[in-house]
C-alpha cells in the first residue's frame, strides 16, 4: 500500500505552487500511484501477510497498493465530474 501512496505524495509535493493545477497534479499522482501499484508484482514482501506467500507466487500486484492506486483514481473521477 505504501508502494503507491509514497509514489501519489511525490507528485502531490507540487501543489505547494501558489500556481499549481490541482487536476493536472492529481492527475500525475494517480498514474505514479498505479505505476507503483504494478511494480509490486515481483517484489518480495519483507513483512505483512504477503511475507507468507511463497516467492513462486509472486505473479500479482500487492492488493493493498492497488487499492490504494484504486481510491485515488476515484477521488480523481469525482473531481473531474
Amino acid at each position: 500500500m505504501l508502494d503507491s501512496l509514497w509514489a501519489a505524495g511525490q507528485e502531490l509535493q507540487a501543489w505547494k505552487s501558489p500556481k499549481a493545477d490541482l487536476l493536472q497534479i492529481l492527475t500525475k499522482a494517480v498514474k505514479s500511484a498505479e505505476a507503483a501499484a504494478q511494480a509490486t508484482k515481483n517484489m518480495e514482501a519483507g513483512a505483512g501477510r504477503a511475507s507468507y506467500i511463497s516467492s513462486a507466487r509472486l505473479d500479482q500486484p500487492d492488493p493493498g497498493a492497488v487499492a490504494a492506486a484504486a481510491i485515488l483514481r476515484a477521488i480523481l473521477e469525482v473531481l473531474q465530474s
